[in-house]
């Protein structure tokens, strides 16, 4: 089995709040919870070697800036080996036109030669970005079915396909099927419980 080297968490309405072990796997159980980043996110950091300085430049208006400065600070604390700028776009314009910033917030990532942008300020964006940008992006996510669980396809305001929207563009391999399914769990490097409704003390 592939070790855990990412993970993702808080999705837009859902956040990783519990965690808990299942046949030597990690089972997510998704609630809301903005106070810390997962373990699994934790892992995915500190696992990260980084051979170059990577800067980030954050921009951000009055509305997003404490989250930003707290959404950093987390991860200061888990990836030594950066940078953050913080910048008000209307006293750095210059900033923003060197970065062609569209939209607030957003955070410009550097590292080597390439750059990649940040809107969507969460652990499942943030990851996936760092891994596409140090070219480490390995992880099968298995998504559960059958407890009432939200699902990735469900395209409703109460669905998450917004998640699934993610995971397709970061080319990151994913299914959604019961826990029946032992091949798949067995080729999935983590089991995500997304929000469910009915008894899980069968798992």
């Amino acid at each position: 089995m592939k070790s855990l080297n990412v993970i993702l968490a808080m999705l837009a309405l859902i956040l990783i709040n519990v965690i808990v072990s299942f046949n030597s796997k990690n089972i997510l159980i998704l609630r809301h919870s903005r106070k810390h980043f997962t373990k699994e996110t934790i892992e995915g950091l500190e696992s990260i070697r980084l051979k170059n300085k990577m800067r980030v430049s954050v921009f951000y208006d009055n509305k997003s800036k404490e989250k930003l400065e707290s959404f950093y600070s987390l991860l200061k604390n888990y990836l030594n080996s950066i940078d953050i700028d913080f910048y008000d776009p209307d006293l750095h314009p210059e900033m923003v036109r060197k970065f062609d910033v569209n939209m607030l917030p957003t955070s410009v990532f550097e590292y080597g030669n390439r750059n990649e942008s940040l809107e969507s300020h969460n652990e499942l964006s943030l990851i996936n970005l760092i891994n596409r940008l140090t070219g480490k992006n390995n992880t099968r996510i298995f998504f559960t079915k059958g407890h009432g669980e939200l699902s990735i396809y469900d395209k409703s305001t109460t669905g998450i396909s917004h998640l699934h929207d993610e995971l397709t563009a970061s080319n990151i391999k994913f299914i959604e099927s019961d826990l029946l399914n032992k091949i798949e769990i067995e080729s999935s490097d983590v089991i995500v419980i997304a929000g469910p409704k009915n008894d899980l003390s069968e798992i």
